[in-house]
C-alpha cells in the first residue's frame, strides 16, 4: 500500500508543478544550463540517498521556483525491470546523460495531463513504482 500513496503523491506533486509552470515563457538555452549547474551544486548537500525520482522531483521543484518550464518523465525498462525518472526542458534532457535516458520507455510524464490523470485512477497494483 506504501507503494501506491507513493505513485499517487507522485502524481499529485507533478501536476501541482505542471499547472504552475503551464504559462510559464521559455527558458533562454544559457539561462537553462546556468539553472542545471546551481542545482548540480545544490544536490551535493542532500540529506536522502540518490534516487532518480526523488533527485528529479526536487530538480522540478527548483525549476519551478525559478520560473522554468520544465517535464518530469518517469520511465520502465525491462531485463532486468526498473525505473528511472528525468526533466526534460524543451525537449532535451536536463538532469541525466541521453544514453542512460534512451533505455527506458516513458509511462508518465508532466506535460501530459492524459498520463497525469491515468496514473492516479489506475488499480493501485498498476500504478506501483519499483
Amino acid at each position: 500500500m506504501h507503494c501506491c500513496r507513493s505513485t499517487r503523491s507522485i502524481a499529485k506533486v507533478a501536476t501541482r508543478c505542471a499547472k504552475k509552470m503551464a504559462n510559464a515563457p521559455a527558458t533562454p538555452p544559457d539561462d537553462i544550463a546556468c539553472l542545471i549547474a546551481v542545482y548540480n551544486r545544490l544536490k551535493t548537500f542532500r540529506l536522502v540517498p540518490p534516487s532518480s525520482i526523488l533527485d528529479s522531483l526536487a530538480c522540478l521543484f527548483f525549476f519551478a521556483d525559478e520560473g522554468c518550464k520544465a517535464n518530469l518523465v518517469i520511465g520502465v525498462k525491462e531485463n532486468p525491470y526498473m525505473t528511472h525518472a528525468w526533466l526534460e526542458i524543451n525537449g532535451a534532457v536536463a538532469n541525466e546523460i541521453d544514453a542512460i535516458v534512451l533505455n527506458y520507455t516513458p509511462i508518465l510524464q508532466t506535460n501530459n495531463e492524459g498520463h497525469l490523470r491515468e496514473a492516479s485512477d489506475r488499480p493501485c497494483a498498476d500504478r506501483c513504482l519499483a
